[in-house]
């Protein structure tokens, strides 16, 4: 019981898409892989850089990063702007486009 508890409460998490667009974790149900990377901002940033190396293939299984930083700092996320990398700076910005929407829910 407490785990499908759990799995209820995450289901029903916000998550910010764009500036007009705020959706469920349930909603991305057959449409994503959500994986949802909780630590301190160090951490979260860390795996932004590391993740370079993998846009492609995470991109091509369907995977979004969730990042949920615990120590309430927001890490900045850094996207090369040059045109040698314009399209994979373009799949990184769609990897790291998720925003947790913190409720009281």
């Amino acid at each position: 019981m407490a785990k499908l508890s759990r799995e209820e409460n995450l289901l029903n998490l916000k998550l910010r898409v764009d500036e007009r667009k705020i959706i469920t974790v349930s909603e991305f149900r057959g449409l994503a892989r959500l994986v949802i990377l909780a630590g301190p901002s160090s951490y979260i940033k860390e795996a932004f850089e590391l993740s370079e190396t993998f846009t492609e293939q995470l991109i091509e299984k369907g995977v979004l990063a969730v990042p949920f930083c615990t120590d309430g700092n927001v890490p900045s996320f850094e996207f090369d702007e040059t045109e040698e990398t314009k399209e994979l700076t373009k799949k990184r910005r769609r990897l790291w486009q998720l925003v947790l929407v913190l409720t009281p829910e």
